[in-house]
């Protein structure tokens, strides 16, 4: 991740004790791209992202990451700055901020704003991931 990229984003950057904070970066036809917050613990739900394929970059501290495709078992990754990954449509995960310091990271999907669907936990992520339809821009 180069500096000059992530020397802008930490300018925008907040971090809130009491809920993750994110902020929309950019929106076309084809991608959105978010810029999220993480202390240590903050974490999302287990979701998916409703058929749409996604990436993450960390920019700083430490994520972990529980994630699992239909069918699959539940696997763990931890995710250091610098680090990205691409995940496709079928994927379900839940993300939380690792180690004792603030951590940062930038997501894209497409299409974009498609809804997230929430699971209770990664085991009840169904044999298959039906697509949500996007929400109409006007």
């Amino acid at each position: 991740v180069t500096t000059e990229l992530t020397a802008g984003l930490r300018g925008i950057l907040r971090f809130d004790e009491d809920r993750r904070w994110w902020a929309r970066l950019a929106l076309t036809d084809g991608v959105e791209l978010w810029l999220l917050s993480w202390l240590p613990g903050q974490h999302t739900k287990p979701h998916d992202h409703g058929g749409a394929s996604g990436s993450f970059t960390v920019l700083q501290g430490e994520l972990g990451e529980e994630y699992r495709y239909p069918g699959g078992p539940i696997r763990r990754r931890t995710h250091a700055a610098g680090e990205g990954l691409g995940f496709g449509a079928g994927r379900a995960h839940q993300v939380t901020g690792l180690g004792d310091r603030p951590a940062a990271s930038v997501h894209a999907y497409s299409p974009p704003l498609v809804s997230t669907r929430e699971y209770t936990s990664l085991a009840d992520v169904p044999a298959e991931i039906p697509p949500l339809p996007a929400i109409v821009r006007s």
